[in-house]
Parts: structure tokens; sequence; C-alpha cells
């Protein structure tokens, strides 16, 4: 099932303190070869608008994910 968040989203329902316990976890998971963070990726359009792509998966409890945004001058919208 795929579920689109947008950053407010996130922030109602994470805590820092959780966020950082699951980044605790899934780093070392990715540490032993049990976990994927992919380099951000970049597109960019004349006019600095640019679209910006970080895809990872947590494969020990199959887990897949992204954060996107695109950002112009002034502006920038997120998705995870």
């Amino acid at each position: 099932m795929t579920l689109i968040l947008s950053e407010q989203d996130v922030r109602s329902l994470v805590s820092v303190n959780d966020a950082i316990d699951a980044l605790d976890v899934v780093l070392r998971r990715q540490g032993k070869g049990d976990a994927v963070n992919l380099p951000r990726r970049r597109v960019h359009l004349r006019g600095g608008v640019g679209l910006q792509i970080m895809p990872a998966a947590d494969l020990e409890s199959g887990v897949v994910g992204y954060k996107a945004y695109t950002a112009g001058r002034g502006w920038v919208k997120f998705h995870v």
C-alpha cells in the first residue's frame, strides 16, 4: 500500500525522539547490509527549478520509501 505524507503530516505523527530511535535502528541495519540509503538525485530545469529524490529501504522490515521535493527561487515543496 502506498502512503504519501507531507512534511506537516510527518511532524504531526513522529516526535524527534521517535525519529532518532528509528534512525539508530535502521543505520545499524544498514551497517549489516540489511538497509539501503541511496544518495540524493537531482534534476534541474532552466530558471532554477529542481527536483530532488532520496530513496531508502529497510530490507529487514520490508519497508521502502523516499523523500522528494521540488524547489525554486524562494519556495520548496516536500513529499515523504
